[in-house]
């Protein structure tokens, strides 16, 4: 289960809390997060639900949260994968990778 905190400027860390899950679950459960800071001071974050679907969303700048959802995937509505990563780049673009169901990057 994710949880998350942030470290502040100061140095000084906010309590821990969990991330709710999709679509109005509680908290969001999985085997695998990727985070990324981005240059407008929000972050990106990725993870594999439990049932190895991808799902994705945005901490704003204001520590509010977008909540997860799936991204579209290349072909179909939704994106199964057993690993993940995200990049943030210089000009505010995210660049995600995936090791699909099938092995495949």
């Amino acid at each position: 289960m994710p949880c998350t905190t942030v470290r502040g400027r100061d140095g000084a860390w906010t309590a821990w809390g969990r991330l709710a899950g999709y679509d109005g679950a509680p908290t969001f459960s999985g085997p695998a997060l990727a985070i990324t800071g981005m240059p407008d001071g929000s972050s990106q974050a990725l993870a594999i639900g439990l049932d190895g679907m991808v799902y994705h969303q945005l901490r704003r700048p204001d520590g509010s949260w977008t909540g997860f959802r799936p991204p579209r995937g290349v072909t179909t509505a939704t994106m199964g994968a057993s690993a993940i990563g995200i990049a943030g780049t210089p000009d505010g673009s995210a660049h995600v990778m995936t090791v699909g169901l099938d092995g495949r990057i």
